[in-house]
C-alpha cells in the first residue's frame, strides 16, 4: 500500500496506480526510466558540443596568436635588417670621406715636397735678395759661371735689358714680345713696348716678387711657344707672370737676376 502512494506521488497523483497489478507497477517503472534516458544523452551531446566549441576556440586563438608572432617576428627582422645596411652605408661613406681627405692630405704633402725641392735645387734663393748697395749684379752673375756674351741680354753692374716673350694676363692669354729691364736703383722689373723703353706697359717692385723659378712642371711650358724648354715663371704677391726667353742659358741669366730682387720671398728671409 505504501509502494503504490509513493509511485502515485511519482506519478503526479495518477489514481489508477491503485489498482494496478505488481508486474504493471514495475513496467511503469522501466517506462519512467525510458523517459529519461534520451534526456540524459542530449544533455550530455551538447555538452560535448560546447567543449568542442571551446577547444577550436582556442586552437584558433593559439593560431592567430601565432600567426602574429610570425609577422612581428620577420617585421623584426626587417627592421634589423635595414640597420644593419644603413649602418654598412654610413660605415662606407666614411671611408670614402677619410679616402678622399687622405689622398687630399697627401696631393698637399707632394706640391709641398716639389715646391721646397725646387727651391733647395736653387741655392742662390736661400742667401737672396741682395739689398747692399755696392752689389755688382754682372759680377755676380759671371761669378755663378753664366757667360755674358749673348746677344740677346745686355747685363751692367745694376741693370738687366733683353726681349721675352710675356703672356697675357686675366683676360687675354696671348704672347706678346716685350722689353724688360731689371733695375736695382729703382728697385723695379719694367716691361716696355720695345727696346726704346718709351711706351711703359708694367712694372714689377721687387718687394711684391717671390720667387723665380724654371717650369719644371710644364704647367704652362706645354702651351708656350719656342722654345718651350726656356719657359720660367716669376711668381708675385698679385700673381704669376710667365716668361719665354730666347735661349735656355739666357733663360738661366734671367732667373738669377731676377732672383737678386725677390724681396718678397720670404723663404729666402727666413734662411
Amino acid at each position: 500500500f505504501e509502494l503504490i502512494i509513493i509511485l502515485d506521488v511519482w506519478l503526479n497523483g495518477n489514481t489508477s496506480m491503485y489498482h494496478s497489478t505488481p508486474s504493471s507497477i514495475y513496467n511503469a517503472l522501466n517506462y519512467a526510466d525510458d523517459i529519461s534516458l534520451p534526456k540524459l544523452n542530449i544533455k550530455d551531446n551538447h555538452q560535448e558540443k560546447l567543449d568542442e566549441i571551446k577547444e577550436m576556440i582556442a586552437i584558433a586563438k593559439l593560431e592567430k596568436m601565432t600567426i602574429l608572432e610570425q609577422q612581428l617576428r620577420e617585421r623584426y627582422d626587417e627592421l634589423v635588417q635595414c640597420h644593419d645596411e644603413h649602418l654598412k652605408r654610413v660605415e662606407l661613406e666614411q671611408k670614402l670621406a677619410n679616402e678622399i681627405q687622405n689622398r687630399d692630405y697627401l696631393i698637399e704633402c707632394q706640391v709641398k715636397l716639389r715646391e721646397k725641392s725646387r727651391m733647395q735645387e736653387r741655392p742662390l734663393t736661400r742667401y737672396l735678395p741682395i739689398r747692399s748697395i755696392d752689389f755688382d749684379l754682372r759680377a755676380h752673375i759671371e761669378g755663378a759661371g753664366h757667360l755674358l756674351d749673348s746677344s740677346h741680354i745686355h747685363i751692367t753692374s745694376t741693370s738687366c735689358r733683353g726681349f721675352l716673350l710675356k703672356m697675357g694676363g686675366m683676360k687675354f692669354k696671348t704672347w706678346n714680345r716685350r722689353w724688360f729691364v731689371f733695375d736695382r736703383k729703382r728697385r723695379s722689373l719694367f716691361y716696355y713696348q720695345d727696346k726704346t723703353e718709351t711706351k711703359l706697359r708694367g712694372c714689377i717692385y721687387f718687394q711684391s716678387i717671390v720667387e723665380v723659378y724654371v717650369d719644371h712642371l710644364q704647367s704652362i711650358s706645354l702651351r708656350s711657344p719656342e722654345p718651350r724648354e726656356a719657359t720660367f715663371i716669376v711668381k708675385t704677391i698679385e700673381r704669376p707672370y710667365y716668361l719665354v726667353a730666347p735661349t735656355v742659358e739666357s733663360m738661366r741669366i734671367w732667373v738669377d737676376v731676377i732672383i737678386t730682387g725677390a724681396e718678397g720671398n720670404t723663404f729666402a728671409g727666413e734662411s
